[in-house]
């Protein structure tokens, strides 16, 4: 019985290149960290991005078939924004959908960017408090 690594899955390859350089990424993790939450929130805000236009594409779907007038003129549109596959422009029906999900995924990228950037950034330093500066004494009213 051989022992081993059986590299043959993709998915093992990923694990062991992940732990040889986990040393790594634990002595820059102070670089590295900011990197890897600004590409998650990045990668988040385009996965809302995608499942919202396939489920808004899924919808005016169902409603063109289930809004015709005529029984003998539903035809199927064929309207389809992948969920596995969004890499693949072949796939996207009408073809323009896959160009616009590229648009918004630029559009999601530069919103980041500025509104998110990718820098240190530390609250500005408050003044030390003073009991002196406080003032109890009773106030004045001022009668009118």
């Amino acid at each position: 019985m051989e022992i081993g690594i059986d590299l043959s899955h993709p998915w093992t390859g990923y694990v062991v290149t992940f732990l040889a350089a986990l040393p790594l990424l634990y002595l820059v993790r102070q670089l590295i960290l900011p990197v890897i939450l600004w590409v998650g929130e990045a990668v988040l805000y385009t996965a809302a991005l995608h499942l919202l236009l396939h489920g808004v594409v899924r919808t005016a779907r169902w409603f063109k078939l289930e809004s015709t007038m005529y029984v003998n003129e539903r035809a199927d549109p064929g309207w389809y924004v992948p969920i596995a596959e969004f890499w693949n422009p072949a796939l996207y029906n009408p073809d323009w959908l896959f160009y616009f999900q590229i648009a918004a995924l630029c559009v999601i990228t530069f919103l980041v960017l500025k509104h998110r950037p990718l820098k240190f950034q530390s609250k500005p330093v408050r003044a030390p408090f003073n009991r002196d500066s406080l003032d109890f004494s009773p106030r004045k009213t001022v009668r009118r």
